[in-house]
């Protein structure tokens, strides 16, 4: 069932609120990566050889290009793999079990410049060449109890919690198109971001 599949990911990030702030962050960042993968259409194409059915709703739902407006976010955790907004908000939702408080922050098209990261000398995006811009992107920011804002990218395993993580963030020009005005809700069955002039679609969490 889904309170089966959600129920001890719950557990496991509330089981992190004994940590320091930003030291939770990156460890709700671990678990979330531990239980989702970027769904690279390489890596999807070679599931297909073993799990096709598994590799078409993928596809369909959480994969590049997908069509789908709503996911259950027991689905995601259960198939495995998921795309930059799907990682963003399972990631805040761990994050609010953890006891963080967070926003999504959506950017447009081209905004982000794709470069070589200094703490792997690879590409921060696999997607597209170095110096290339990035599609629209969806990442995630935790206030912390001094009032900073931390930068979290689930879809790179990034995060701004270091001085070198700050400095990737600006090198590849993050920069969002909302405010900060923006306040999270959650009840049992989904996960809903407003701001003052929008509404970012919820996406259910059953």
């Amino acid at each position: 069932t889904n309170h089966q599949i959600l129920g001890p990911l719950a557990a496991e990030a509330k089981d992190l609120r004994h940590l320091p702030p930003k030291v939770r962050a990156r460890a709700v960042l671990k678990l979330l990566r531990e239980k989702l993968k970027y769904a690279f259409p390489q890596d999807i194409k070679r599931l297909r050889m073993s799990n096709p059915e598994q590799a078409d709703w993928i596809e369909q739902h959480t994969g590049l290009g997908n069509r789908a407006e709503r996911v259950n976010l027991s689905d995601i955790f259960r198939n495995g793999y998921a795309i930059c907004y799907h990682l963003a908000y399972a990631y805040l939702w761990l994050s609010q079990h953890a006891d963080l408080v967070g926003v999504i922050i959506p950017v447009r098209d081209n905004d982000i410049i794709n470069i070589q990261r200094s703490d792997t000398n690879e590409p921060l995006f696999k997607s597209v060449p170095v110096e290339a811009p990035v599609a629209g992107h969806v990442y995630a920011e935790l206030l912390m109890p001094d009032g900073e804002w931390l930068a979290v990218d689930p879809s790179t395993n990034l995060i701004s919690d270091t001085t070198e993580g700050q400095e990737i963030f600006r090198a590849a020009r993050y920069q969002a198109f909302v405010t900060h005005e923006l306040q999270t809700h959650t009840t049992d069955d989904r996960i809903g971001i407003h701001k003052t002039h929008a509404l970012i679609p919820a996406m259910q969490a059953s």
